[in-house]
């Protein structure tokens, strides 16, 4: 999976600055695409049968499983972050942070297919910082996509799903604070990400 994410062709593409041309620039993020569908699929293909050589039913359906999820995940952050304007500078696209070295210029303001291909980026790196929780990666991955992986790792919802316990509703909807209090729009957002992981049944509901 490591290999896989930070492989030469993968990193250059996306730090390679675009083309200024509008149908290289296309091109160009649609390699992007096929470049982060290889790596989410060497990503959740750790989930599968240790026996890599045969691809039965059971790795058929745990690949669509892994897959279904990722891309309700992208599709609910996308709703909720929606494309970010000039002034919500350092964050860009649907809400990526902008780090030192990257080459985006302050004021920039992302289309959606680059913006997207940032997401499953950012997406696809938390996933894999959780990747020793086995299934729960994906959703710890994608409350990190919020509320940052530090303050993941040391909540409840992190230590009890460490420990087998998949009963915290409660403790995952609590991630709604906004300046000390209840915000109405994340604790939707708790409840909308909470659905999709009881949907598959990854904890309680």
């Amino acid at each position: 999976i490591l290999s896989t994410l930070q492989s030469p062709a993968l990193l250059q593409l996306l730090w390679e600055k675009p083309h200024s041309s509008p149908v290289m620039k296309k091109n160009h993020f649609n390699l992007i695409a096929v470049a982060l569908l290889a790596a989410l699929i060497a990503l959740v293909s750790a989930f599968a049968s240790p026996d890599s050589s045969a691809v039965d039913a059971k790795d058929a359906a745990a690949l669509k499983r892994h897959t279904e999820m990722f891309e309700k995940s992208v599709a609910l952050i996308k709703r909720y972050e929606t494309l970010h304007k000039p002034r919500n500078w350092p964050y860009i696209g649907y809400g990526h942070r902008v780090l030192p070295g990257e080459r985006y210029r302050r004021g920039v303001v992302l289309g959606e297919k680059e913006a997207e291909a940032l997401l499953r980026k950012d997406l696809i790196k938390n996933i894999k910082f959780f990747e020793d929780q086995g299934e729960h990666a994906i959703m710890l991955g994608t409350l990190a996509y919020n509320i940052g992986i530090g303050n993941v790792k040391k909540s409840t919802v992190y230590s009890k799903i460490a420990a087998g316990d998949t009963a915290i509703r409660s403790n995952y909807l609590n991630h709604s604070m906004y300046r000390g209090k209840q915000h109405k729009g994340l604790r939707q957002r708790r409840v909308d990400e909470y659905e999709i992981f009881a949907e598959y049944g990854l904890v309680k509901s």
